[in-house]
């Protein structure tokens, strides 16, 4: 990540806490590190860690293609009623939906750095 992609990133990055209420201590504490950590990284001192993202994703619901490269919405749509109808349905657990989520969403966003296959 060049210096201006973390600029970028953390100009995104701190849109995401404010569009969500959040002030650096909260946010920080909803993704796992400390203020200080998470203020560096907002101030484009330190680079987020790829587990970072997932969580950011994971705990906001944030779009990883957004956050990354400042494409797409913010955040992810919910799940349409058929979905959610048919996951029941089969009684797909909630920690397995939640790491496929996951994982789909982190294979889109670096496919083009890593290879899947």
């Amino acid at each position: 990540m060049s210096n201006d992609d973390l600029k970028e990133f953390a100009e995104r990055l701190k849109k995401v806490r404010e569009s969500l209420g959040f002030n650096r201590l909260n946010f920080g504490k909803s993704i796992g590190i400390s203020k200080s950590v998470y203020s560096n990284i907002e101030a484009a001192i330190t680079k987020p860690t790829f587990p970072l993202f997932l969580n950011i994703s994971r705990v906001h619901n944030v779009n990883l293609r957004f956050l990354l490269h400042g494409e797409g919405d913010m955040f992810h749509q919910e799940l349409d009623a058929d979905v959610k109808e048919m996951l029941e349905l089969f009684e797909v657990p909630a920690i397995r939906l939640q790491v496929m989520s996951d994982f789909n969403r982190a294979k889109e966003v670096f496919k083009p750095l890593i290879n899947f296959e």
